[in-house]
């Protein structure tokens, strides 16, 4: 994603952030220690992955779309071995009323919309097409993310 002149080191930034912080909810969510460690050990060089990309591949100019790849894959992964952690520890609490399964939604939504806009851009791009439709995919995306994670945050404090 090439936006002309604007600089874009602010997103560079703040994806190797919003990994890090991620990484750290979810190991703080996993249960098993076998998924925590992986978490932990992942974190340091898919940061570092993450620095290379924005040095050496898409730098400041460029929407660093290979870390949010990977990040966001990751973040699926996460989410995914939250549910499963849920479904192998049921509590008698409503499901709809559990903050973890809204903050593990959120992180299966927030991604799997990311990555599709980020397709889908790459797709428009290449054919000369109008992206505003895919602007608003990822501020959708956004909207949807944080509403669930408020969600999760109000049955939390419930």
């Amino acid at each position: 994603m090439y936006l002309g002149d604007k600089t874009l080191i602010n997103y560079h930034i703040f994806f190797i952030l919003q990994y890090v912080l991620a990484t750290l909810f979810f190991y703080y969510s996993f249960s098993r220690l076998e998924i925590k460690i992986f978490s932990l050990v992942l974190l340091i060089p898919v940061c570092i992955a993450g620095v290379i990309n924005s040095v050496y591949f898409q730098k400041a100019h460029t929407y660093p779309s290979n870390f949010a790849l990977i990040s966001h894959s990751l973040f699926l992964l996460y989410s995914l071995l939250l549910y499963i952690q849920m479904i192998n520890s049921p509590i008698k609490l409503n499901l709809f009323k559990q903050s973890i399964f809204w903050s593990a939604t959120a992180f299966l939504v927030f991604p799997v919309l990311m990555l599709s806009s980020i397709g889908l851009y790459n797709y428009f791009e290449r054919h000369k097409l109008d992206e505003t439709y895919i602007y608003m995919l990822f501020y959708i995306a956004n909207y949807i993310f944080y509403i669930l994670l408020g969600a999760a945050l109000w049955f939390d404090r419930k």
